[in-house]
């Protein structure tokens, strides 16, 4: 009935009001990139120079095409399988709300979005969704749910937090507008596909054909981390963060509130990196990272003004030293 809809209307009164007390003074607003033809382009050639953040965006692009078809596979299986109405799809919805939410708090105790975050939640998201697939009862479907509401909260916050803290300010528009085409821009593809397995074989199965999506996803990333170096096999398998081991140059920043934070390179585009300098406050004419100043160079290493012993001096100068 309509009324359901004003009601979910009035519940925008909330975030509204939030937005509303939100005191302005006290935002800190981000340099603007310069304007350029090759915005895109330059998006596309970070994402090249950033593995890990190309993965995760590849990663929820084909989570939200398969799996996050929730509305039509619930109702599916409470129509079709269970034989249920229009009350009992509520509260099924209602179950992996639950499960929503708790999967948002959890996160939102997290300081910083780590890579394997991303990856593990994508797999107990299939798991969870193969159990839901196989659910004997109605009540064990809803459980299930529950949990399928938690790894696909954790998953789609802990990757739209990881893309836009591993991005430059400069950049993060424009990468965020690649990593919301392919998270939003899915469904519209995965959609008709998953109604089609429901309605041409069994809802179980459309259901079993987005955790292979999550499955396939998470093994392939497992996968390339193994053949990268990214991952350890000795003993128990140690996940790491893969721009922190496998980029050139870091630029490590503190934020006020999540604290420390590693900022990938720019590479050799002399534009963005000028601009990043006078985000951080540098001068423009600045060396850039990764390289020294002549005038900082010293003798130790066969350069004028350092105090440090090079490799070109001899051992008599050194004994005297000592002596």
């Amino acid at each position: 009935p309509g009324w359901s809809f004003l009601l979910n209307c009035l519940t925008y009164a909330a975030m509204l009001s939030a937005l509303g007390l939100m005191d302005s003074t006290e935002l800190r607003p981000a340099r603007r990139a310069p304007r350029a033809q090759s915005g895109v382009r330059q998006a596309f050639a970070f994402l090249r120079r950033e593995p890990p953040i190309l993965v995760v965006t590849c990663v929820v692009c084909l989570v939200s095409m398969f799996a996050l078809n929730f509305p039509v596979t619930i109702a599916l299986m409470a129509v079709v399988t269970y034989h249920r109405g229009a009350g009992d799809y509520g509260l099924l919805s209602s179950a992996i709300a639950v499960g929503a939410l708790a999967g948002a708090l959890i996160s939102a105790q997290v300081r910083m979005p780590r890579f394997r975050t991303v990856i593990v939640s994508a797999f107990g998201l299939g798991v969870a969704m193969v159990c839901a697939a196989l659910s004997p009862t109605y009540v064990v479907f809803a459980v299930c749910l529950m949990v399928c509401g938690l790894f696909m909260m954790r998953l789609i916050t802990t990757a739209n937090a990881y893309v836009q803290l591993n991005t430059p300010g400069m950049l993060r528009g424009r990468v965020m507008s690649i990593y919301l085409a392919g998270f939003l821009g899915g469904a519209p593809i995965g959609s008709p596909l998953i109604g089609w397995l429901g309605s041409r074989f069994s809802p179980p199965v459309a259901i079993l054909a987005g955790a292979a999506s999550c499955l396939i996803a998470a093994g392939c990333v497992l996968i390339w981390m193994l053949w990268t170096g990214r991952v350890q096999v000795s003993g128990v398998p140690a996940l790491v963060l893969p721009h922190r081991s496998h980029v050139g140059h870091l630029e490590q920043v503190t934020h006020p509130e999540t604290g420390p934070l590693v900022l990938p390179d720019l590479g050799d585009d002399e534009e963005l990196c000028a601009e990043f300098q006078k985000e951080r406050g540098g001068r423009p004419g600045a060396p850039s990272r990764g390289s020294a100043s002549p005038d900082a160079d010293g003798p130790g290493t066969g350069r004028p003004g350092s105090d440090e012993p090079g490799e070109g001096q001899d051992s008599a100068s050194q004994d005297r030293s000592n002596t």
